[in-house]
């Protein structure tokens, strides 16, 4: 129950960085990016986080 709840926490974390980049690109609410490469490296390792997070979470709960 642990790892589901830190799952929609990260997703919800993730859902921010992705508003941060596609509508405050430059002005970013929470993350200014240097580079693109930075942006997709960023949502990458949220993305498996997050999947790993709510998947174990759903398996064990």
């Amino acid at each position: 129950m642990t790892s589901l709840s830190y799952g929609i926490m990260l997703l919800f974390i993730l859902g921010f960085v992705q508003y941060s980049w596609l509508y405050e690109p430059i002005n970013g609410v929470s993350i200014e990016f240097q580079s693109k490469w930075s942006y997709v490296f960023i949502s990458t390792i949220l993305g498996i986080l997050v999947g790993y997070l709510i998947t174990t979470g759903l398996h064990f709960s």
